[in-house]
């Protein structure tokens, strides 16, 4: 069982996470578009842009799955999911949780 304020402050870690990582995705997004916005404009051939363009696709699905699973690790190291059922519970029904002291699920009690 985790203590209310340890889970109250786990929760801050991982959304200072989740910040970080969007930040870190939408700064490649952008980048990429701006390439791309350049090809456009410039003599790059059409078959190179659309190679591009879906290796580009290809890099930011591996990269929505990756930080998605490094959430879901911190999350399980920081103790922020139920014990009975796993659900994750530092999302956005988390509240749920600190109101309750219970898994938002299963009802199983947390704190």
């Amino acid at each position: 069982m985790v203590d209310r304020d340890v889970f109250v402050q786990n929760l801050g870690k991982v959304k200072h996470r989740k910040i970080l990582l969007i930040r870190i995705g939408l700064s490649l997004l952008f980048i990429a578009l701006i390439a791309f916005m350049w090809m456009s404009k410039s003599g790059v051939s059409s078959s190179l842009q659309w190679t591009l363009k879906t290796a580009a696709t290809v890099f930011f699905a591996g990269l929505a799955f990756w930080f998605i699973t490094l959430i879901q690790k911190m999350c399980r190291r920081l103790e922020l999911h139920c014990p009975n059922c796993h659900r994750n519970l530092s999302g956005p029904l988390s509240h749920k949780v600190l109101e309750s002291g219970q898994c938002f699920q299963c009802g199983v009690k947390l704190f």
